[in-house]
């Protein structure tokens, strides 16, 4: 069976998203809904995602997508904004 894992580059503006309670619980339940995505690692301090996914499910770019409209910076792609402004403001610039 084939596996994707990709790392993927964010920008995380508060040092606590992953125990903030909309942010937090927002990564466990929106990451796991992207058809595809097995798993996934937010590492804080390096600010990356680790994304474990299906590619026969699922490709890079829509996962890039998808987090971007959680309000968040995916590598190129950059936050939606309609996301972003849904974010609580400790997670703003």
């Amino acid at each position: 069976m084939m596996k994707g894992k990709a790392v993927i580059k964010t920008v995380l503006n508060c040092d606590h998203c992953k125990e903030c309670e909309t942010c937090g619980l927002k990564f466990k339940t929106e990451m796991l809904k992207i058809k595809g995505v097995r798993m996934y690692e937010l590492d804080d301090k390096a600010m990356t995602f680790t994304v474990y996914y299906n590619p026969k499910k699922t490709d890079l770019q829509t996962i890039k997508e998808a987090i971007s409209k959680l309000g968040y910076d995916a590598d190129e792609v950059k936050a939606d904004p309609t996301g972003y402004e849904k974010l609580d403001n400790c997670c703003k610039v």
